[in-house]
């Protein structure tokens, strides 16, 4: 196996766990003599045995507070069937039976409940196959990539049951789709031309006009990538079907029958297509039947495993082998009256180890919680288009987000601790109650973002564009060098203090270059050190413990809100 550690330097510790070894686990005892009595076999295989437990224990907690971890590895699988992403359509019109009505009587299923039903059976009977999830109305919605495992795939599609808007945004849903496809971090390889073989799988009981600009995306992304469509036309009684010839004295256009103008688009693409138009719960299952019969083809893939963390299972061994040893210790009798207790070489080696451990503490790699790679990130992005792309609450520590626009997100509540931040754009951004300690932000520009409640620790800012940004949370011992605060709004409004003052915090914050320059005070580009902002006054003035720093040079124009409190704080040094 591939073993790996996330904290190297504690493997220093590791040559303590010989020490068990070459000193005695049991205190000594005065006897007379041994020298009469013959070789005792159990007694010398007990001590050997706990010997090796004491170094067992030892080796398996530096081990865990090491972090033990077996790399991520790929594993090539071979089968029949195809890489399909199955795109369902979550209008409200879905939770309707195809009679139109909602359902009533008992035994009724709605189309999106009948849909469901088959897809599982689909994805059940295909053993080779790889499933990946995505739904849509009025904007796309990711929900599971592509996987071989059946399980996520199944609990993915009984997610899919709230319903969504009126709306049936089907462009952005091919959209996301196809970024499925583009993103898929396992490489596949047909055994037939080397091209995998792929599939889309359209459930929708309706459509709307795709405008100029996204036909002419979605007919990029199908030649970059030539991918079998499949739609499953759920129509409801008494709509148009979309075979059905238009009626000649009305107009035959997109907004007038938009299901058969979709049909016609689809079929100029130039790709595999193959439309099913079903009107009861049957006719779906017989129409998933022949996607089945047509994607069965010969294929060959490399499957990633993920990492999989080894540090619980080092402490669970450490504890076993502990218990073990306390046991051994309570089941010991004395021979004689005990003598004065000395430190043995091993009592002083597990001092040292357990020292080691509040030291170093059990502190986990950031990057190992993402939740997306940087590829799927920037398909979520670009499958939002023009609209503010939501990523509140996402879990970004440790990716390489350099160079990304956010094209003024909601990042709401995230978490990119860690992650490299460099050069990317959040300007505008929400990025509100974000945690983002010992991230690297440099040269990125927050122009225009609201940063309320932000916990920006260790953070390194140098040369951000902080200007037009209203910052009040923590930036304590962050690296501002060179920072642009044109018309910065730093700190709150005395008059809007809660129970709580809620302020700007910059302690052991350092600057060396441009910075701008408070409402009562002129600060300058030669700026080496930032007291902390809670130790400005009512008046705006610098707190009596805070000597007032001296700086020269152009400023620009910052807005410094003075913050309640009794007492300022010691200026760091």
């Amino acid at each position: 196996m591939n073993f790996a550690v996330s904290h190297p330097y504690v493997l220093f510790l590791l040559p303590l766990a010989i020490l068990p070894l070459l000193t005695m686990a049991q205190e000594a005892d005065p006897y007379p003599s041994l020298g009469a009595a013959k070789p005792d076999p159990l007694s010398q295989a007990v001590d050997l045995a706990l010997r090796v437990l004491g170094s067992l224990a030892v080796a398996a907690l530096v081990l865990g507070l090491a972090g033990l971890h077996i790399r991520g590895q790929s594993i090539e699988r071979t089968g029949e069937g195809a890489s399909i992403v199955l795109l369902f359509d979550r209008s409200a019109s879905m939770n309707d039976t195809f009679a139109g009505q909602a359902p009533t009587r008992s035994g009724e299923e709605s189309k999106s409940a009948a849909a469901r039903r088959f897809l599982k059976q689909f994805v059940e009977t295909r053993e080779h196959d790889r499933f990946g999830v995505a739904a849509f109305s009025t904007a796309p919605m990711f929900v599971l990539p592509l996987s071989d495992h059946k399980d996520a795939t199944v609990a993915a599609i009984d997610a899919i049951v709230q319903p969504g808007l009126a709306l049936t945004n089907v462009g952005k849903g091919l959209a996301i789709a196809l970024s499925l496809h583009d993103t898929d971090i396992v490489s596949t390889r047909d055994t037939d031309s080397g091209v995998s073989n792929r599939a889309i799988v359209l459930v929708s009981d309706g459509a709307a006009v795709i405008d100029r600009k996204m036909q002419q995306k979605l007919e990029a992304a199908f030649l970059k990538r030539p991918v079998n469509l499949y739609w499953i036309f759920l129509r409801t009684e008494g709509s148009r079907g979309i075979f059905q010839a238009p009626d000649p004295n009305k107009p035959d256009t997109p907004r007038a029958m938009p299901e058969r103008h979709l049909n016609l688009f689809f079929e100029n693409l130039k790709i595999p297509y193959k439309a099913f138009e079903v009107e009861n719960p049957s006719a779906v299952g017989e129409a998933i039947a022949t996607i089945d019969k047509l994607e069965r083809r010969p294929m060959r893939y490399l499957e990633r495993i993920p990492q999989k963390d080894l540090s619980g299972l080092a402490y669970g061994i450490a504890t076993g082998a502990l218990l073990l040893l306390v046991l051994a210790r309570l089941a010991e009798t004395r021979v004689s009256q005990p003598a004065a207790r000395r430190p043995t070489l091993l009592r002083v080696g597990l001092g040292l180890v357990l020292c080691a451990t509040s030291l170093v503490g059990t502190s986990q790699d950031p990057a190992r919680g993402a939740e997306v790679t940087r590829e799927q990130l920037l398909a979520v992005l670009e499958a939002y288009g023009e609209e503010r792309p939501d990523l509140s609450r996402r879990d970004l520590t440790g990716i390489d987000l350099s160079g990304i626009d956010f094209k003024k997100a909601d990042l709401f509540a995230a978490n990119l601790s860690g992650s490299a931040v460099q050069g990317a754009s959040f300007a505008g951004a929400n990025l509100n109650r974000m945690v983002a300690e010992g991230a690297d932000f440099s040269d990125a520009n927050f122009d225009g973002a609201s940063m309320f409640a932000v916990v920006m620790n260790g953070s390194d800012l140098t040369g951000a564009n902080l200007s037009n940004t209203r910052i009040i949370g923590q930036l304590i011992k962050a690296r501002m060098d060179k920072v642009k605060m044109v018309d910065a709004d730093l700190g709150a409004d005395p008059a809007n203090q809660g129970m709580v003052p809620v302020r700007l915090d910059m302690s052991g914050a350092s600057s060396k270059g441009p910075i701008s320059r408070a409402r009562t005070s002129s600060m300058s580009s030669s700026l080496t050190q930032i007291c902390a902002m809670p130790s400005w006054s009512r008046r705006g003035s610098i707190g009596p413990s805070c000597p007032a720093p001296s700086w020269t040079g152009p400023t620009s124009q910052v807005r410094i809100f003075p913050t309640p409190i009794s007492r300022a704080p010691r200026c760091p040094g």
